[in-house]
């Protein structure tokens, strides 16, 4: 194998470690070193270069998975706001309900004496079996003819 003599950023950004690991691993006598201050120069083998290739593999196959994580949360995020728009649908409805309920209760604890002889005393309009005052009144009166 070749040694090659480089800087200490150059080892660093080769070896992609840290200057202090790379001075803690010159000083342990794991890696090589001749020179000191700006002048050190680091022996690197030619495996290290093939460390470096891989470690540029390594960033690519980041980015890629960084980008499909990316896709992800922009799915997520619209899957979110489709839930967060039901929601506010079940919210409306629920008010709705909510309010047709509260009309008819207060329909119904008005006093007798004023469903009979008002029409502004009238039932929620809503779906359903539910009627309005004018049909209601009507019932009553031909209950009261009829007795």
């Amino acid at each position: 194998m070749a040694v090659k003599w480089v800087s200490v950023k150059e080892a660093c950004r080769l070896l992609d470690i840290s200057e202090s690991t790379l001075r803690r691993h010159i000083k342990q006598g794991i890696i090589k070193a001749d020179g000191t201050g700006k002048d050190r120069r680091i022996a690197i083998e030619s495996d290290a270069e093939v460390t470096a290739t891989v470690t540029l593999n390594e960033l690519k196959q980041l980015q890629k998975e960084n980008k499909e994580l990316r896709e992800q949360i922009a799915w997520l995020k619209e899957k979110l706001d489709q839930r967060d728009q039901e929601m506010a649908e079940v919210g409306h409805r629920h008010d709705t309900v909510v309010m047709q309920m509260t009309k008819l209760l207060e329909y119904h604890q008005q006093p007798f004496w004023r469903k009979l002889f008002s029409r502004k005393a009238l039932l929620p309009s809503t779906e359903g079996n539910m009627m309005n005052a004018e049909t209601h009144n009507e019932k009553e009166k031909k209950e009261r003819n009829g007795k």
